[in-house]
């Protein structure tokens, strides 16, 4: 996956962040840790790209 791709995934979790109404903390907290994921993976793979 390209950083593109990781951007608009993260772009889509934060949306998807804002529509979740306060009564359902059980799907933020998903939300987030799988953000939290995304952005270890882009962390990831730009590490890799300077390494090179």
């Amino acid at each position: 996956m390209t950083e593109s791709a990781f951007h608009k995934i993260k772009r889509g979790l934060l949306e998807a962040l804002d529509i979740a109404q306060a009564g359902d903390e059980e799907i933020a907290d998903r939300l987030k840790r799988e953000q939290a994921a995304q952005d270890a993976i882009r962390d990831r793979i730009a590490a890799q790209g300077k390494a090179q």
